[in-house]
């Protein structure tokens, strides 16, 4: 006899892979039993799954949505008021750059939120004397997970430091022409004034 047939098993129609004989005693309530406990692993998991999938699947839709809505303000208001500062900026010959960002996924390394940035190129005397190019900057980051817009400066200069760091956090909502201007301004100021001393 072979020896699956003395262990009680049989072919699954040729293909590989066992099954019990259909004669096996107690054969039916241990498939009974299997089948019943396997039955509540999965109504289980498909309650967590389920659970988590729609959490994931709302926060896919909120960053969706805010992000919209973050471009729409970039073009309706950041971008304008951007331009206005940068044209009267330009007619004194000091050097700028405008730059909108999309949000890029990934992982923790690679992802980076949607953006407008507005840089000052300014070389100093320092940078002059082999410091690295400095380009001093404010961003305007959309946050999705708080609902907010973070606002980013970088305002340091070679030999004279500066502030780096979180300005403030504005809803949405409150992200104004007047907002921008005056944060551009306040950058300028700082800039300028530091390059003008050193």
């Amino acid at each position: 006899m072979h020896w699956q047939a003395k262990l009680g098993l049989t072919n699954l129609n040729g293909r590989s892979g066992f099954r019990c004989c259909e004669n096996t005693p107690g054969s039916e309530t241990v498939k009974q039993a299997a089948k019943t406990k396997l039955e509540t692993i999965l109504a289980a998991h498909d309650r967590e799954f389920l659970i988590n999938k729609g959490q994931f699947d709302g926060q896919a839709a909120t960053v969706e949505t805010f992000d919209e809505a973050f471009d729409h303000v970039c073009v309706d208001v950041i971008r304008p008021a951007m331009e206005d500062v940068q044209a009267l900026l330009q007619q004194h010959e000091v050097h700028t750059k405008i730059v909108m960002e999309k949000r890029r996924p990934g992982g923790a390394q690679d992802a980076r939120p949607a953006r407008a940035v507005f840089e000052l190129h300014v070389l100093t005397d320092a940078e002059d004397h082999g410091f690295p190019i400095t380009i001093p900057h404010i961003a305007f980051i959309a946050e999705p997970s708080t609902g907010k817009v973070r606002l980013y400066e970088n305002a340091i200069l070679p030999y004279l430091g500066g502030h780096s760091g979180l300005v403030r956090e504005v809803a949405l909502g409150d992200v104004t022409g007047d907002l921008v201007e005056e944060s551009l301004v306040g950058l300028a100021e700082k800039v300028l004034k530091g390059g003008l001393a050193a």
